[in-house]
């Protein structure tokens, strides 16, 4: 898995970024491991309540994260979809101050940007 840098988020970088890729990738997930990263992150439900409310174990909640968040990493590291939208945002936001040569880069890098697919 190439999303090892995730480990090293702080707590709420980590969750924000979780959220980022649920909402980009979440379809892509079965209806149970969406709902159970929904609660987790979106509702910062605990382990326990999660557990508690689908009369599951804490264990079979904490692996369906586990595998959730390796899954969502997986994803983003073959598509980079959510990469992608965040450097061609960064190149409009440049675009909007750029003059001549410098716009005309720019403009190109985010063409490639837009022909590969975001």
């Amino acid at each position: 898995m190439d999303c090892v840098w995730v480990l090293a988020m702080n707590n709420l970088d980590k969750i924000e970024h979780m959220n980022v890729l649920l909402d980009r990738y979440g379809a892509l997930l079965t209806e149970a491991q969406h709902s159970i990263l929904s609660d987790y992150y979106k509702f910062n439900l605990s382990i326990t309540e999660i557990s508690d409310n689908r009369k599951i174990s804490r264990a079979a909640v904490g692996d369906a994260i586990k595998v959730s968040e390796k899954k969502l990493c997986e994803f983003e590291d073959k598509l980079h979809c959510v990469s992608n939208s965040i450097n061609a945002i960064s190149l409009l936001e440049q675009l909007k101050c750029a003059e001549g040569k410098n716009k005309a880069l720019l403009m190109e890098k985010l063409r490639e940007l837009l022909e590969n697919g975001i």
